[in-house]
């Protein structure tokens, strides 16, 4: 061997070993404490409203002689206002109906013994929750009138039916008016309600809830409870009103289904009602939560980080205004389409960060790529979380791949297994996951074990061969010398 190439190999397997007793012996790569990743809080989850398929409206006529007409005029607008009905009320109609139509207000009172009506305006009780009762129009070619008699009677229909007949009289034909009629349709009850509370003349709450609430004053009582519709829905959201119908449906008292949902007692709402009327009488009851609905405020909602207020806003509307409006309908499934990819990405998101948290890394991984290909605008403290979520996300694929790879390495490999390890367990120190670094610890550490034998092997063996070298080369001076 010659003497140049006798130093070269041992410097090198010198070097070779101390690099090996180095690495066996040198302390892991600094760990780094786990880094939080939070989104916003979701909001609600899907309404009813969104799997509903609405029944095709089935019904049995039964009408005067020769008012075949008549029938006409109310089976072309049947369907299509009782599917919108279905949605705006989050209920299907399964039973088949029967429309009474009658010549005029007298034959329908006639039918109908515990109805009354006063001044033109009806009362009373009509429990029926699959009769409709139609009064034929003076002018039988008047649109509008058999639009409003036909959605009115549907509506009853469908609120008698979801509150299981529990809703008091005067509260279900409040409700029934509210959705059935526009602010064109309710500015006579208006007229009349704003009389009476000039008058000083407006009846309590439960006074419209008690046994005969709906036959006291029928004129004033209609619209006041619309009213009271109006102010709850404005107050939480038409969906808030229809669960108190729910618990209605289920046993509960009128009293003690509202108190339940909105938090307060009858009175103490009744008391907010009455400080907010003027308002609705000075033109409030125009800006209408179902038919004219606030659009721009949805939107703002939108691009503020908070699309569960447009649906809550918009979602309701929609329906009755694609029978009326359907360029409104469609500006409106504009505004309600980027709330629901918002409302998705955002839910896509925390379904990301529990994945993260579980330490599925792969699950998370795939939710960040939900999020980011929903295409909503999301505020920034969202798009930074699901930033966030994505790189958190494929730290830990990595570190779980270079783990799993590790592991299979044969022992002759363990210097590589060690680098890879101790990369994984930096990883998982960072993600916060114990478990997995410690994992990763153990198998750093079998590796240190595997590579101190052969540091200290080459070591040795790499200052043999210098020592050899040195003593050749001393030699060959002394005989030149």
């Amino acid at each position: 061997m010659s003497e140049a190439r006798g130093t070269r190999r041992g410097v090198t397997l010198t070097a070779a070993g101390l690099a090996g007793l180095a690495l066996a012996f040198a302390p892991c790569p600094p760990l780094q404490g786990p880094v939080a990743v939070r989104a916003q809080a979701d909001g609600p989850g899907p309404s009813e409203r969104d799997g509903l398929v609405p029944a095709e409206v089935r019904a049995t006529y039964l009408f005067p002689s020769g008012e075949e007409p008549a029938r006409d005029a109310v089976a072309e607008r049947l369907d299509g206002v009782g599917r919108a009905m279905q949605r705006t009320l989050g209920r299907r109609l399964e039973e088949h109906l029967i429309i009474r139509l009658h010549a005029d207000v007298d034959a329908l009172l006639r039918a109908n013994p515990l109805a009354v009506e006063v001044g033109g305006v009806m009362g009373g009780s009509r429990r029926a929750r699959r009769e409709l009762d139609v009064v034929i129009p003076a002018d039988p070619t008047d649109g509008g009138a058999w639009d409003a008699a036909v959605r009115r009677e549907v509506a009853r229909v469908l609120v008698l039916q979801r509150s299981g007949g529990g809703l008091p009289d005067a509260w279900a034909d409040g409700t029934a008016d509210f959705v059935a009629l526009g602010p064109r349709e309710q500015a006579a009850g208006v007229a009349r309600l704003r009389r009476a509370w000039s008058e000083g003349d407006l009846p309590s709450w439960g006074a419209l809830a008690a046994r005969d609430g709906a036959y006291v004053n029928p004129p004033v009582v209609r619209p006041l409870a619309v009213s009271a519709v109006a102010h709850l829905v404005q107050r939480d959201g038409f969906d808030r009103w229809l669960l108190a119908l729910d618990d209605c449906a289920d046993g509960r008292s009128w009293r003690e289904a509202v108190e339940a949902r909105y938090g307060a007692s009858v009175e103490a709402l009744e008391d907010a009602w009455r400080n907010w009327l003027p308002g609705y009488l000075d033109g409030g009851w125009q800006s209408h939560a179902l038919h004219a609905p606030d659009v721009e405020r949805a939107r703002r909602a939108v691009a503020g980080g908070d699309p569960w207020t447009a649906v809550r806003l918009l979602e309701p509307a929609l329906p009755l205004l694609s029978l009326d409006d359907p360029a409104a309908a469609a500006g409106i499934e504009d505004v309600l389409a980027a709330a629901r990819r918002s409302i998705d990405a955002t839910r896509a998101l925390r379904a990301g960060v529990s994945a993260l948290d579980e330490a599925d890394y792969a699950a998370a991984s795939e939710w960040a790529l939900r999020a980011r290909r929903s295409g909503a605008a999301l505020p920034a403290n969202e798009r930074r979380a699901m930033e966030e979520l994505a790189q958190r996300s494929a730290l830990g694929v990595t570190a779980a791949e270079r783990l799993a790879t590790a592991r299979a390495l044969p022992a002759w490999r363990a210097l590589e297994a060690r680098t890879l390890a101790a990369s994984a367990l930096a990883a998982f120190a960072r993600l916060g996951n114990d478990a997995a670094a410690a994992r990763a610890s153990e198998v750093v550490a079998a590796a240190e074990r595997r590579l101190r034998p052969a540091g200290v092997a080459l070591a040795a063996a790499g200052t043999a061969l210098l020592a050899w070298n040195g003593r050749r080369r001393l030699r060959d001076a002394r005989q030149r010398a």
